[in-house]
């Protein structure tokens, strides 16, 4: 299917597997393809979970603002 081979196209299966852990990890993939998100839009919130804040520092946040605003927009988490 379809869904699949984007899935399999997303995924970046490292050098150093030998071949039959290649092997097993994209049948792994394919098998349960339909659990992995294409893109943060796919991505569901689970009622009730809480995520302890700390605070980061300025590199951290230039890197993590940005995904927070898309994941917000998306509607996988919100400002409390």
């Amino acid at each position: 299917p379809a869904r699949v081979q984007r899935v399999l196209d997303l995924i970046e299966i490292g050098d150093d597997l030998t071949l039959d852990e290649k092997r097993e990890i994209i049948r792994t993939i394919v098998d349960y393809a339909d659990v992995f998100a294409l893109s943060v839009a796919e991505v569901t919130p689970v009622k009730g979970a809480k995520v302890h804040q700390r605070s980061l520092k300025g590199p951290e946040r230039d890197y993590y603002y940005p995904r927070l605003d898309e994941l917000e927009r998306c509607g996988v988490i919100r400002k409390i």
